[in-house]
């Protein structure tokens, strides 16, 4: 009988040394990429004028570093995305003999975030996660129409809220996929947001 109890009492002490061991191999800095799809909108209600304006869907690439314990991660983020451009092609009007109505807006917007997670079941294989951040984000908007330019930079207050869930290849390396919301504050009275979808990769260090 006691031969039996120290065995039992050695396989428990050794599994919780083991699991100590592997969760704290889950804990530590961290550095992570992500990649995905990026696409503003823009509620622009400037006496009716509509100049700004979005177009389709942007690749977005972005690198982090962190830190995790347990449930929580904290991390900052440069979240660098391609060029949004929105075109509308000029109507010819025969009376003037040539075409008018071509414009084009482009937005440049890059973030610089602080961003916090909380993984709901940390050490399982896979664990769903919420996430929220705030930061800066410069925005840079170039309207070019018939009779000129004009040109919109603003660096703003920017936060985000999002989720998504971890899928745990080792202790050390994951991979994340989610979705986040962000808003851009205002560019001269036109409200800025964006809803990005992403794929990336967390290496433990």
């Amino acid at each position: 009988m006691l031969k039996k109890f120290m065995i039992y009492t050695s396989l428990l002490v050794a599994s919780v040394l083991y699991a100590s061991t592997a969760n704290a191999g889950c804990n530590g800095l961290y550095l992570g990429v992500r990649g995905g799809v990026s696409k503003p909108t823009i509620d622009d209600n400037s006496a009716g004028s509509n100049r700004f304006d979005t177009g389709g869907k942007d690749l977005m690439l972005s690198g982090a570093l962190g830190y995790r314990y347990n449930y929580f991660r904290a991390e900052v983020e440069y979240i660098w995305r391609d060029t949004n451009e929105k075109k509308t092609k000029p109507v010819y009007e025969p009376i003037f003999d040539r075409y008018v109505g071509g414009s084009k807006g482009e937005l440049d917007y890059t973030s610089y975030m602080f961003n916090v997670y909380l993984d709901l079941l940390p050490y399982s294989w896979f664990t769903p996660y919420i996430s929220a951040g705030i930061g800066m984000t410069t925005l840079e908007y170039t309207f070019t129409y018939d009779d000129g330019t004009d040109d919109y930079d603003e660096d703003n207050f920017t936060w985000s809220v999002g989720g998504g869930i971890s899928a745990k290849m080792t202790n050390r390396f994951n991979i994340d996929v989610g979705y986040r919301y962000f808003d851009f504050g205002k560019l001269d009275g036109a409200q800025l947001h964006n809803h990005e979808v992403y794929g990336g990769l967390r290496y433990i260090l």
